[in-house]
């Protein structure tokens, strides 16, 4: 007589009474991630693209995913998705450097406006920074002059805002620094 064994290379089956480890659906990035089994990516359409999101889980081989963290989201992946709209405004904002120079009141508004309403890819948000970064330097600039009142309240909140939106859109593209309580 011959013996047959038989092995799976897959992780067996949760038992009937231990449910299986989930990501909980949450909102992260403007974007609203379902529920998805550990192990798995969850894939969502984007205005032009797809965003990806891993649940940390078995067979998972990326950085930040230990056994101890299966059942938490991996980071967004924004590289394939973009918002035509929003990269549009963008651009036309880095290219008016005289209108930036002239309006940045207004310039840091759009700018907050952008960083909080989409999720941005990486070259969106590094836009997004030097765009802010040279608006602000327009400010303090002025406010050494005694011509000018340099950065107004609503520049400061305007800031604000983009520097939050920024360190929210920035924290979802560094590896293994989400779960799902964020």
């Amino acid at each position: 007589t011959t013996t047959t064994t038989t092995t799976s290379l897959l992780p067996s089956p949760p038992s009937p009474t231990t449910p299986p480890l989930m990501c909980a659906a949450e909102e992260k990035q403007h974007i609203l991630w379902p529920a998805t089994p550990a192990g798995l990516a969850a894939v969502v359409s984007c205005p032009v693209g797809v965003a990806l999101r891993t649940c940390c889980g078995p067979g998972v081989t990326q950085p930040g995913c230990p056994t101890a963290r299966h059942g938490q989201w991996l980071t967004v992946d924004m590289n394939n998705c973009t918002d035509p709209a929003a990269e549009e405004t963008l651009e036309q904002l880095a290219n008016s450097t005289t209108w930036l120079t002239s309006q940045p009141s207004t310039a840091l508004e759009l700018l907050a406006n952008v960083s909080s309403s989409v999720a941005m890819t990486p070259a969106m948000l590094s836009t997004v920074v030097n765009m802010t970064e040279h608006v602000l330097s327009i400010g303090v600039n002025a406010s050494s002059s005694s011509s000018n009142s340099g950065l107004t309240a609503a520049m400061r909140k305007s800031a604000a805002t983009v520097t939050n939106a920024i360190l929210q859109q920035g924290n979802g593209n560094n590896n293994g620094n989400n779960n799902n309580n964020n």
